[in-house]
């Protein structure tokens, strides 16, 4: 595919988010891996048109284990692509291209300005206290559900429901490299499957993002 195509891919996907707010009817919620910034020109999330936005984080200690699991690489390999500014996927036939950039950056990206806007949840608070997280997560929302449905929603979207589901029938999102999509949903891995010179190359590059969000003691 033609470095032009992603030129027109870029200018077209802010005139998509405009025609799904405008045929929208309640609550859109549209999933990125993009960061946030400008290609070919045009932003990469048209926030004219958007009334905020939840940003997941997660250690980048264990992103590294996942993110080698579903790009379908080795440990080291993931590493640095996590500290690659040019960093993202290609166009191909079913999937647009994203833009990731660095692990820093992107994290940066979102959240580097105090914008009230984006409502910050970290992966980790979302496995150890999960009612109090998806309750705050609600309230950005605008949604004042009860603390039965937030039990059930969270119910619903456990992790080896999900796991369960993706064995049964698959799951469309799982790229050719990965044998799961739904892998393990823990945190922690990496203190039985890195070694210290990995983790020590991750915080070198990262360790300004780490501190502020708790993941450096």
């Amino acid at each position: 595919i033609m470095s032009v195509d992603r030129a027109l891919v870029a200018a077209a996907r802010p005139r998509v988010h405009e025609d799904i707010a405008r045929e929208a009817r309640g609550l859109v919620l549209i999933k990125t891996h993009n960061a946030r910034g400008t290609d070919h020109g045009h932003p990469r999330v048209n926030t004219r048109v958007s009334t905020g936005a939840i940003y997941v984080i997660r250690n980048p200690i264990d992103v590294a284990i996942s993110f080698a699991k579903f790009q379908g690489v080795s440990i080291d390999r993931a590493i640095t692509d996590m500290a690659t500014s040019s960093f993202g996927t290609n166009l191909s036939p079913t999937t647009l291209h994203t833009i990731f950039g660095t692990w820093s950056k992107h994290v940066e990206s979102s959240t580097g300005r105090e914008d009230p806007a984006v409502h910050v949840t970290r992966y980790e608070d979302m496995l150890e206290r999960p009612r109090e997280t998806f309750a705050a997560l609600t309230r950005h929302l605008r949604m004042a559900p009860t603390v039965e449905a937030i039990d059930a929603a969270i119910d619903l979207s456990s992790f080896d429901r999900l796991r369960a589901a993706e064995q049964r029938g698959g799951f469309r999102e799982r790229p050719d490299t990965a044998q799961l999509f739904f892998r393990a949903g823990r945190a922690g891995q990496w203190r039985d499957q890195l070694t210290r010179a990995q983790v020590d190359r991750i915080v070198r590059r990262h360790g300004t993002q780490m501190a502020r969000f708790g993941y450096l003691p």
